[in-house]
């Protein structure tokens, strides 16, 4: 059913469906029961970077970086029912909060909170910046926190992770330590920040006392991303090589 490279996948919160996009422009929406698609829907005019479905699994949202437009979408009439234009010049990482009310974007080196229901800006974080852009975002489980990861490029060195309190709107804390493109991720219990780099390490981070808690690495893959299971007794990364690093430990 794909005609093009799939960029994104993402379950529904009552397990029903699951949703695929990437470079063909289009969401699509599976029946997890009976592994049959039940809807196609184009919704933006250029690849689709990121998506995510409503809390009540009756909508998706959908965001284009080239385009700087959240579209959200009725999964069962194919029909696009807001358009969020977003006031940035361009964007270069985004994420939602967990509650579905906030998607956070990264904009060069600024970070910018938008609210989902009004379609308006709420906050921004432009003090400390990730001097060569923000390349990942992740909030955390619980709502409180965001984290940043920086990267680097020709002119700029900057793998350090930034995390705000949501709720006081203020920077917390700069963490450093890795050496190359960072991305991030919190726990499912929202106690630890996760982070993982193209350096070949996956560092872990306390929120509590805000200290590095472990550091993991592997003799070759360089990692892209990173996840937590939800039994918190598993962190998976995956690596650049198209390899995937499990670790057995139990973050409680």
């Amino acid at each position: 059913i794909y005609s093009s490279e799939i960029g994104e996948y993402k379950v529904s919160p009552n397990g029903k469906y699951f949703a695929t996009a990437g470079h063909d422009r289009y969401v699509y929406i599976v029946n997890t029961r009976k592994l049959r698609l039940i809807n196609k829907i184009r919704v933006q005019s250029s690849r689709i970077n990121k998506i995510v479905f409503s809390k009540d699994s009756k909508r998706i949202y959908s965001l284009s970086y080239s385009s700087r437009t959240l579209l959200v979408a009725d999964i069962h009439r194919n029909k696009i029912v807001r358009k969020i234009e977003l006031d940035v010049n361009s964007i270069t990482s985004a994420a939602f909060s967990n509650d579905r009310k906030v998607i956070a974007v990264g904009s060069n080196n600024i970070i910018k909170l938008y609210s989902l229901n009004k379609g308006t800006k709420i906050n921004e974080f432009t003090s400390p910046r990730h001097s060569s852009g923000v390349i990942s975002l992740a909030f955390s489980p619980d709502n409180k926190f965001l984290a940043s990861g920086g990267g680097n490029n020709i002119r700029n060195f900057d793998s350090s992770i930034n995390l705000w309190n949501l709720e006081k709107k203020e920077h917390v804390k700069t963490f450093t330590g890795h050496i190359s493109d960072v991305y991030v991720r919190f726990s499912p219990n929202s106690k630890y920040l996760i982070s993982g780099s193209t350096d070949r390490s996956v560092k872990i981070w306390k929120i509590e006392d805000l200290t590095l808690y472990k550091t993991l690495k592997a003799k070759q893959q360089a990692f892209w991303c990173t996840d937590v299971s939800l039994i918190k007794k598993k962190i998976a990364s995956g690596s650049v090589e198209g390899k995937i690093v499990i670790w057995n430990l139990n973050l409680n």
